[in-house]
Order: C-alpha cells, then structure tokens, then sequence
C-alpha cells in the first residue's frame, strides 16, 4: 500500500515538478534529460550547463527554478542557504564567461 501511495506522490512527467512546465520539459529533452530521475541525478548545476550550451542565454532564475524542481519546491521557498550558494555559483560562472569572450 505504502509503495502504490509512494509511486502516486512521484512526478512521472519533468513537467509535473514545481518551476517546470512543457516549454523547459522540451528544452531539458533536447539536452538529453528526459527523466526526473535523470534531472535529480545530474543536478541543478550541470543540468543548467547543459541547457546554457542550447540556449545562449544568462539567466539565474533558471538555475534556481532547476534547483527547486529537484528540491521538491517552488522557487520562492528554496532553503536560503542553497539559493544563496547558487547565485554565488552563477555570478562567477557569468563573470568567467565574460572574460572569457573579452
């Protein structure tokens, strides 16, 4: 009984987790993440890398809406301390990349 309740509490779909809806479900499947379990395995970080490498674009409210998703939470309520080590993650990875094309 446990397992069938447990099994109805999972997401099947990248969409049906919080921060998520179709349009990134599709992005994440053209990076190669197709799965939940695949988002949670890879992380936040590399999972942002990898769509970064698609997508062109700076944008730190990805990071933490990825990160949420793997949390099991809404953006606004991401744990303080990981929020605050993901946009410090993110501002250097920015700012090495801004060097980089300097």
């Amino acid at each position: 009984m446990e397992e069938i309740t447990n099994r109805q509490n999972m997401p099947l779909r990248l969409k049906d987790l919080p921060n998520l809806g179709v349009a990134l479900e599709r992005q994440l499947w053209k990076v190669g993440v197709s799965k939940v379990e695949e988002l949670r395995m890879l992380g936040a970080k590399a999972t942002y890398l990898k769509l970064q490498q698609h997508r062109k674009k700076e944008n730190v409210n990805l990071l933490l809406a990825l990160a949420g998703a793997i949390e099991g939470c809404h953006v606004a309520v991401l744990p303080e301390q990981l929020r605050n080590e993901l946009i410090i993650w993110h501002s250097e990875l920015v700012h090495q990349d801004s060097d980089y094309h300097s």
